[in-house]
């Protein structure tokens, strides 16, 4: 009888058996979907372990889909390990399975970008490139799961995601956020030893990591026990000790270096042979042909009998035979499913191809390349996987030229099935062969301005802004030089946006402006119109405010002329932002409603975004808060669901913190923004994400996470001019006062006003309110010292200040109402800085506090709120005992205020009051007691059993798959959160309090690591 080298039964791992089958069961019965993730160094025994379960749930009736990555550099094959694991369904579905068949359903046009023979697909649309297509395909892929578990309980394994390509790794994220009561298991198996802090996985997995259905399993070594029963399993009988004594010292308990050393053919233990050479010792074992197979076989990695043929340079019994020698011994393995050969473990294939000689894989690449140019029915039936592969073997083989149409052809085949991550890789490398060899385009027939085009719009899906930019600006130079007046004023429009993404509002209106140069205005178009609404949309940015209107108003106007429905949305939803920013905010209401309703009928999730963050401020402006949040976080899950999360996702995020925040829900914002964080967005969005984060942060009393996501801002350099906000300027100013420090928050403010002015911006109303509430409050503490040591010359100049950021205020006011618009939340921003213009004066009114108090409580401003009451009660409490009895009852509200929250400056701020003036608050928190200790995420409640444990802020980093810095942020929080100053008091405090369940706290530990 032939070993095949691996154990007939599971040895060991009982325990993390149980929790596969445990998470399998939960998804089974519909109580939860789940995903597991599997991880452990190379050949550690995870796919033993996945095929374990996979056999129980096949054998108890469930279904199994399971796929693997592939490590292919240049190729970037997209969608690898789901199109494997999805392709018994759709076979079965051809087949005439009628559950498969529904299971599929729907789906099947937007299915048949990946497997062509379900069908015609659907058309392409001018979305692709934001991921609004990708996300529909992401979504229809969700339901052909849920469906498929409908039917009976699903098993989707992924293997190997290390080396999964950027589709597939989005796709993961997307599933592990969005199976819930699906009856799925998702596994995942990652080889640990090939993960580093920069690699692509690392922060998929911490997103994974912050989701509660997401569990971890970490495979060990064997121990010398378990070492000895598996082989002892291989060779159907116990060896000697020496040869399991030796085995074990050679393989450290690895269970593949185990079955290598004991294969047949394997070399004679010797404690200085390293797995490299075992591996290639067993290989040379082997005769000549088959030796020479290998090495064909390692280049092709999974090759058909067909392709082997043509490239091997054996007669067809010699290659059989030597097919038969490897399979035998337990090197290659058949799957007879796709009628391909692979190697047992990806070990053995690495070690091939690294021995190979430059010379051989030059040949051997050309071979395959040459194989399947001139026999396409040779390669695989998929284009993107075909093309793909064809291109990979040319590079390898060092024929760019040659490589130059598989890569076009293999971006457009990623395009079509909206991978724009592999499609953008294939035009970089295009590009690139372009620019060396630009007679290359007259040897293909290539339409460089095609291809220029299709990079720019895959350099933006795949979130590649500042890449993006330099092609669309190659692409619209490119397009002048041609005929075609509005085909190269629409890729103007499109080349702005690549603007906004990097923050260039001037270049963003530059290109939307020659957009409407360009296209007519008779006859009345699509077209025109849209291109009025883009540019209507960049102004609103800026002080051209009306302009804006006028455009819109011109473009919904062509729209309904020509009946243009998506057309007539965007210049609706540009119309609502233009009325909001000139204070007609009921109108703006009506309009944006008006532009909601037709994105969300159409089913356009980008442009859906964009509506819903406009109209949430315009529902924040006319006060109604709540709704304002119910607008967003809604539209944060339909966002981040439908993939959109490069663009306009964390952009709705962002917008749902602040709201979260105002409101007091800072539970809520806390979570939104670890999710965000997690996602790990870039450009425009990441800054956004950071603003709202530091936000946050400095109301806890979090100064250096707060100071860490302010230096994010400032890496990416961008401020005022493009992202509407006073930030970074404004949020450096709020975590100044709440870490009581005046000075710096007024510079910040003035920082603010100069570069506001020199661009000529206008902030909209309630940034401005925050922005000067923040100088004025900063003038009145430091108003202070200059009263108890008289200086009046500088006095005189905080008033003279002071005057005029109240006459900036009011001419804001002015401008905003210039057409009759009031709203009650104008009414509260007008008190609140009243209150502040007089404290900051000298002359601090607790009637002004509390009319300012009652403002943001009919708003349910809750923050503003406590802010309000706070100051309500010093002013009251300054006015000598009299005050006192006055102060009580708002200075009561004000802690509750913040204990609910968290906001410890403005709790610490209450008790000093009330210490001061002697009065009780009603359950004064001790340390560590409060709220705030509820408030520990899933993920700080990982970061605290860690720091229970003793591990210093590295370790942390390595085990949660997140950066060293993030670890220490997560360390400051939770101190934070808790009320103490050092590690040592958190880990008492959890153990005393139970925040950590099955964790031995180790204070010897804990304190090194403080250390």
């Amino acid at each position: 009888m032939v070993r095949t080298g691996s154990s007939p039964v599971l040895i060991g791992r009982r325990s993390q058996l149980e929790a596969l089958e445990g998470a399998y069961q939960r998804a089974a019965s519909g109580t939860s979907a789940g995903v597991v993730i599997v991880q452990g160094e190379a050949g550690v025994g995870k796919s033993r372990l996945v095929d374990e379960l996979v056999s129980r749930v096949r054998t108890s009736g469930g279904r199994t889909l399971v796929g693997r990555a592939m490590e292919i550099d240049e190729a970037n094959l997209p969608y690898v390990p789901i199109l494997e694991a999805l392709r018994p369904v759709i076979e079965a579905a051809l087949d005439g399975d009628l559950a498969a068949d529904a299971a599929i359903g729907r789906a099947r046009p937007e299915l048949a970008r990946l497997f062509p023979e379900l069908g015609p697909t659907l058309p392409a649309d001018a979305a692709a490139h934001t991921g609004l297509a990708q996300s529909r395909l992401f979504g229809q892929l969700l339901g052909v799961l849920g469906r498929l578990g409908q039917d009976r309980p699903v098993l989707l394994v992924l293997e190997d995601v290390q080396w999964a390509d950027r589709s597939t790794r989005e796709l993961v994220a997307f599933l592990g956020r969005t199976l819930h009561s699906a009856r799925v298991l998702m596994v995942l198996t990652v080889r640990t030893d090939a993960l580093h802090s920069r690699h692509p996985l690392t922060p998929v997995l911490a997103e994974l990591g912050s989701l509660e259905r997401v569990s971890r399993i970490q495979l060990e070594r064997f121990t010398r026990a378990e070492h000895d029963e598996q082989v002892t399993a291989i060779l159907g009988g116990r060896p000697a000790d020496e040869l399991l004594a030796q085995t074990y010292a050679r393989s450290d308990g690895n269970p593949f270096y185990t079955e290598e050393l004991i294969a047949p053919g394997a070399a004679a233990p010797s404690l200085s042979t390293g797995l490299r050479e075992l591996l290639l010792a067993r290989a040379r074992g082997l005769s000549d042909p088959t030796r020479r197979l290998l090495r064909t076989v390692a280049v092709g990695l999974a090759v058909t009998h067909p392709l082997l043929e043509a490239v091997a340079g054996l007669a067809p019994d010699a290659l059989l035979a030597s097919l038969r020698e490897a399979v035998d011994r337990a090197i290659l393995t058949t799957d007879p499913a796709s009628g391909r050969y692979e190697f047992r473990h990806p070990l053995i294939a690495e070690a091939i191809y690294e021995d190979l000689l430059p010379g051989e894989r030059i040949r051997l690449h050309a071979a395959y390349a040459t194989a399947l140019e001139e026999r396409p029915a040779l390669g695989d039936p998929r284009p993107a996987r075909s093309a793909a592969e064809l291109a990979n073997h040319w590079l390898r083989a060092g024929e760019e030229r040659r490589a130059l149409p598989s890569l076009v052809a293999a971006a457009r085949a990623a395009h079509a099935s909206f991978a724009q991550a592999e499609a953008f890789g294939h035009l970089e490398r295009a590009l690139a062969i372009l620019d060396q060899s630009p007679d290359a385009i007259a040897d293909f027939e290539l339409d460089v301005a095609e291809v220029t085009r299709l990079a720019a719009e895959a350099a933006e899906g795949s979130g590649e802004f500042a890449r993006a930019v330099e092609l669309w600006e190659r692409a619209v130079t490119l397009a002048e030089a041609g005929n075609d007046q509005v085909a190269t004023g629409l890729l103007h429009a499109r080349a702005g946006e690549a603007y906004w993404l990097i923050g260039d509002r001037d270049g963003l209106t530059r290109h939307r402006r020659r957009a409407v140069e360009l296209v007519p205005s008779e006859p009345p178009t699509a077209a025109r119109s849209w291109v009025l609404s883009r540019l209507a949309s960049a102004l609103v940015m800026g002080p051209e405010v009306s302009e804006a209107r006028a455009l819109a108003e011109e473009a919904t106007a062509v729209a309904r002329q020509v009946a243009a429905v998506v057309e007539e949305g965007r210049a609706i939803g540009a119309l609502g932002a233009s009325q909001l920013l000139m204070g007609e905010v009921d109108a703006a209401v009506t309009s944006l409603t008006q532009a909601l309703e037709i994105s969300t009928r159409l089913g356009r999730f980008d442009e859906e975004a964009i509506d819903r963050s406009n109209l949430s401020e315009a529902l924040h402006e006319a006060g109604r808060l709540p709704e304002a949040l119910e607008v967003v976080v809604g539209g944060v899950e339909r966002v981040q669901a439908a993939g959109l999360h490069h663009t306009y996702g964390e952009t709705i995020n962002a917008i749902a913190i602040d709201r979260a925040f105002l409101l007091g829900a800072w539970d809520l914002a806390e979570r939104l923004a670890e999710a965000g964080r997690a996602r790990a967005p870039r450009g425009l969005p990441q800054a956004w994400l950071a603003l709202v984060v530091a936000e946050l942060e400095a109301g806890r009393g979090n100064e250096a996470a707060a100071a860490e996501a302010l230096a994010t801002v400032d890496r990416l350099a961008i401020g005022p001019r493009i992202t509407g906000w006073t930030g970074p300027h404004e949020q450096r100013a709020a975590a100044a006062l709440c870490a009581a420090r005046p000075a710096e928050a007024l510079e910040h403010v003035r920082a603010a006003f100069a570069v506001l002015d020199e661009a000529g911006l206008h902030p909209r109303r309630s940034e401005w309110r925050r922005l000067i509430c923040h100088g004025l409050r900063a003038i009145g503490e430091l108003r202070e010292p200059a009263v108890e040591r008289p200086d009046p010359a500088r006095l005189a100049a905080l008033d003279a200040e002071a005057g005029e950021m109240l006459a900036r205020f009011e001419r804001h006011v002015a401008a905003v109402t210039v057409h009759g618009a009031h709203s009650q939340h104008l009414d509260a921003d007008q008190l609140q800085v009243a209150a502040e213009y007089a404290r900051a004066v000298g002359r601090d009114d607790p009637r002004a506090w509390e009319a300012a108090a009652g403002a943001w409580h009919a708003l349910e401003h809750r923050f503003d709120l406590a802010v309000a009451r706070l100051r309500q009660a010093a002013a009251s409490m300054a006015q000598g005992r009299a005050g006192v009895a006055a102060a009580a009852e708002p200075l009561r509200e004000a802690h509750r205020l913040a204990c609910e929250m968290g906001a410890r400056p403005v709790m610490a701020a209450a008790e000093e009051l009330a210490r001061r003036g002697r009065i009780a608050l009603d359950g004064a928190p001790e340390p560590g007691a409060g709220p705030a200790a509820d408030r520990l995420s899933r993920r700080e409640r990982e970061v605290l059993a860690l720091v229970c444990e003793g591990r210093s802020n590295g370790e942390i980093a390595a085990r949660l798959f997140i950066t060293p810095k993030t670890a220490s942020v997560h360390v400051t929080n939770i101190k934070g959160k808790l009320g103490v100053a050092t590690r040592i008091e958190a880990a008492t405090l959890a153990l005393r309090r139970g925040l950590v369940d099955g964790v031995t706290v180790d204070l010897d530990a804990v304190n090194d690591a403080e250390k």
